[in-house]
C-alpha cells in the first residue's frame, strides 16, 4: 500500500501545479513539489520493493541495473513526449489568446498607427504579446500538469495484479 499512498499524494502535488497562474511566485509552488517528492519516494520504494521480492539474492545485482535502465528510459520518453505536447499547446494557445486581442488589426490601433499621434500603441502592443505569450506557457504547462495527474492511476491499477511467491526452503 506504499505505492498506492504515493500515488496520490503525488498524484495531489501535481493536480495543484495545474491550477497554476502566471501571478505565482516560489512559495506558491513549494506545497505541490513537497508532495510530488515526497509521494515519489513512497512509489519508488514500494515499486523497487516489488521488484525485487521474488528474485533469488544472485538475481538482484542484474535485475536492479536493469530496472533502473527501464525507470531512466521511461522518464526520457516521457520528459521528450510532454516537451512535443508542451510546445504545441504554446503555439496553439498563443494563437487563440492573440486572434482573440487581435490588436493588429483592430481599427482604434491602424488609425492611431497611421495617424502616429499615439507612439506608445507599439509599446502596448509589444507588452500585449510579452503578456500573451506568458498566459500561453502558463496554459500549456496547466494543461500538461492535468494529464500528467491522471497518469498517477496507472500503478494504482498495476498494483493489484502483483502475485508474492513466498520463498520455498
Amino acid at each position: 500500500f506504499v505505492i498506492i499512498f504515493g500515488c496520490l499524494i503525488t498524484g495531489l502535488g501535481t493536480y495543484m501545479q495545474s491550477l497554476t497562474t502566471a501571478e505565482y511566485v516560489f512559495g506558491d509552488f513549494f506545497l505541490s513539489q513537497l508532495l510530488k517528492g515526497i509521494g515519489t519516494q513512497f512509489l519508488f520504494m514500494g515499486s523497487q520493493y516489488m521488484c525485487f521480492i521474488n528474485l533469488e539474492e544472485k538475481k538482484k545485482d542484474n535485475a536492479a541495473s536493469m530496472f533502473t535502465l527501464t525507470l531512466r528510459l521511461g522518464a526520457a520518453v516521457s520528459i521528450a513526449m510532454s516537451s512535443n505536447y508542451f510546445s504545441k499547446w504554446k503555439k496553439e494557445f498563443f494563437g487563440q489568446i492573440t486572434f482573440e486581442t487581435n490588436y493588429l488589426s483592430s481599427p482604434y490601433y491602424q488609425n492611431y498607427k497611421f495617424n502616429q499621434i499615439d507612439e506608445n500603441l507599439d509599446i502596448f502592443k509589444e507588452n500585449l504579446y510579452m503578456i500573451s505569450e506568458r498566459e500561453a506557457l502558463v496554459m500549456s504547462f496547466n494543461k500538461i500538469a492535468f494529464y500528467s495527474t491522471w497518469t498517477v492511476l496507472i500503478p494504482i491499477v498495476l498494483v493489484w495484479f502483483f502475485k508474492y511467491k513466498p520463498d520455498k526452503k
